[in-house]
């Protein structure tokens, strides 16, 4: 048997590294002849070398994987104090608009003049008319709403029932399988 040529060796899977690993250590280990032992003992050492290299490999793609993970969780963090900044900006300048409204409508109310409940003014080619209409709902007390009204929203508690699975194990409702995770130490 043959070392694995360069170019080969960095096409193979882990998996097939791995095959070709045992394989070539199981012949190294039954051949009697020396030159071919020593081919072979070559032959492993080339495979346990990119096997190393492709395992420190997974090492950078993982911790690069940790970086940029962090990397985006700041953003996120950025991104959200200054959503929450335009959100109370937004509401700002909603109350303002609002305060602005009440005094024209108030204005309108006191200078313009009335018919059929609208007081109108106008004023550069614009007409202002106040009038009443319906607002929101307002309710002062949710218990003194008939039960044709309300909705019931049921959720399942998971936190509670992955304990009680874990404790127990599965249910013929719910289970938790088994999954393939990967720690580097």
């Amino acid at each position: 048997m043959e070392t694995l040529p360069e170019k080969q060796k960095g096409r193979l899977t882990s998996y097939q590294l791995l095959e070709e690993y045992f394989d070539a250590h199981l012949d190294m280990q039954m051949e009697d002849d020396e030159d071919k032992k020593a081919e072979l003992e070559d032959k492993v050492e080339n495979i346990t070398e990119t096997i190393i290299q492709k395992v420190e490999n997974i090492e950078h793609v993982m911790v690069k994987k940790d970086l940029m993970k962090e990397q985006l969780k700041s953003q996120i963090k950025v991104y959200q104090d200054v959503l929450t900044s335009l959100k109370r900006k937004l509401a700002a300048t909603d109350n303002g608009w609002k305060r602005l409204e009440e005094l024209i409508i108030m204005l309108v109310d006191n200078v313009g003049e009335g018919s059929e409940g609208k007081t109108t003014v106008e004023k550069n080619g614009f007409r202002y008319t106040s009038y009443e209409a319906p607002g929101p709902l307002e309710i002062p007390d949710e218990t003194e709403v008939p039960q044709e009204y309300t909705r019931i929203k049921v959720e399942v508690d998971k936190a509670r029932l992955r304990k009680d699975i874990l404790a127990n194990g599965d249910t013929d409702y719910a289970k938790i399988p088994k999954v393939k995770r990967l720690k580097i130490s």
